[in-house]
């Protein structure tokens, strides 16, 4: 029986100038190395997303339906993670 794949979460991360100098840069670099290793996700940049006070923000999509909007911390803990 074939092996099921993950399904890819495509993560778009603001590229406005505020959420890039609060950690949008960071957050994309780390993304792309966990992509380029083999993770299931695709990484992109997105327009502003309209929350520039909590930034850095991103969004994630998975089956072409949003699974979550992070803001600040919360997108940046997926450093951690």
């Amino acid at each position: 029986m074939p092996k099921k794949s993950a399904p890819i979460t495509v993560y778009k991360i603001c590229a406005s100038s505020k959420c890039w100098k609060r950690g949008g840069r960071e957050l994309h670099k780390h993304l792309k190395v966990l992509a380029t290793a083999g993770a299931p996700i695709q990484v992109e940049k997105c327009s502003c997303l309209g929350r520039c006070k909590k930034g850095p923000n991103l969004k994630a999509k998975r089956k072409g339906k949003c699974a979550r909007k992070l803001c600040g911390a919360d997108a940046m803990s997926v450093l951690e993670g």
